[in-house]
């Protein structure tokens, strides 16, 4: 040990204290925390309390409430000032200032910060099916406004933040699936997110699966919109059928809204009870138990993936798996398609109908390469 590193004080003793000694205070510690992130966090608690407190708060009470010193908080709400607009007002003589949220942009200011914001604009092509549409103009103005949020230069970033120069725009991304074309059909698309939206009534004609059948003339309240695989999709209650029914946009033609008719949504309905996972959207009991096996080959892709909201899996000690999930029987065409996809890798154990139809649909495969 250098000299510069010893302790040039002489060693003391320590005496028991004449007096008892105060218990050591448990209450919240104030200045700087430990752990990452916990300045964002105490941001978005500054932010929401100046939501509530709509006459505003002093810095000495903002401080109390995030168990800062008010030195901290004036630090806070300079980078607080950068997402929303805030301002100080005087308040009583002989009292300090308090700072709120401009009335104009209470519960209308969404905090945004550049990693969110990038998450956000990665999603974007989620809603590439609505191209064309008032709707997807709308959208595409709000991702323009959120990259410029994300890209703002900055003196330097905030704990937690990212900088500003990321550009993670072209580096985080997220593969959609093809997006079907509805650029002909905008008006359509818009009428129908109002039908939605303003609970109207729909009247429309639905072309048929079956090669040569009519079409019908449906009357419908439209529950709720779905956009999955690239494709647009629409929950009904038909009217004429006194049934809830999921429908592909595609099939829809001749689109009209009432203006007038209106309808209320059950209290009951909800749109993601309708959904079950990569296999699709349907109405109605989920009755029909799908079980399959896989190879150990396919098994980590299996386990990896949550394909349904309520499937189960069980391994085998060699390696193989079965996934069981509960499905409405109009979704067994989408299961079967599924299954398909796995090849040799997979055997359908139940139901019967659909072992016996991927059976068939292997071996008209296998005639294909005699």
């Amino acid at each position: 040990m250098s000299s510069r590193d010893r302790d040039p004080r002489p060693p003391t003793r320590t005496l028991a204290p004449t007096t008892p000694a105060r218990a050591k205070s448990r209450g919240p510690r104030r200045g700087r925390p430990p752990g990452k992130f916990t300045q964002n966090r105490r941001l978005e608690r500054l932010r929401d309390a100046l939501e509530k407190n709509s006459a505003g708060l002093s810095i000495a009470e903002i401080a109390a409430l995030l168990h800062v010193t008010p030195r901290s908080v004036r630090r806070y709400l300079g980078h607080l000032r950068v997402t929303t607009p805030i301002e100080a007002l005087p308040a009583a003589p002989g009292r300090e200032n308090v700072w709120r949220i401009k009335p104009s942009e209470r519960a209308r200011s969404v905090p945004l910060r550049r990693a969110p914001a990038y998450c956000l604009l990665a999603a974007r092509a989620v809603f590439d099916p609505l191209k064309g549409s008032a709707l997807f103009d709308a959208l595409d103005l709000v991702h323009r406004q959120m990259l410029q949020v994300a890209s703002r230069p900055s003196k330097g970033p905030m704990e937690g933040e990212i900088r500003g120069d990321a550009r993670l725009d072209e580096r985080l991304l997220f593969v959609s699936p093809p997006p079907a074309s509805y650029a002909a059909r905008a008006e359509e698309i818009d009428d129908l997110f109002r039908a939605v939206a303003d609970l109207h009534v729909l009247r429309f004609r639905l072309q048929p699966r079956e090669p040569g059948a009519r079409a019908e003339r449906v009357v419908a309240h439209p529950y709720a919109i779905y956009l999955r695989a690239g494709a647009l999709h629409v929950v009904a209650f038909d009217v004429d059928r006194a049934e809830v029914r999921a429908l592909a946009f595609e099939r829809i033609s001749d689109l009209a809204i009432s203006a007038d008719e209106r309808f209320v949504v059950p209290t009951d309905f909800r749109a993601s009870d309708l959904v079950h996972g990569i296999f699709g959207v349907a109405p109605g009991p989920a009755r029909v138990r799908v079980l399959v096996e896989f190879d150990a080959r396919a098994a980590d892709e299996i386990r990896a993936q949550k394909l349904h909201p309520a499937q189960k899996i069980a391994t085998a000690p060699d390696g193989r798996v079965r996934l069981s999930v509960q499905l409405p029987e109009s979704l067994l065409p989408e299961a079967r398609r599924w299954v398909l996809g796995f090849a040799d890798a997979a055997r359908v154990i139940e139901p019967l109908e659909l072992a016996n139809d991927v059976a068939r649909a292997l071996a008209a495969a296998a005639k294909r390469y005699e």
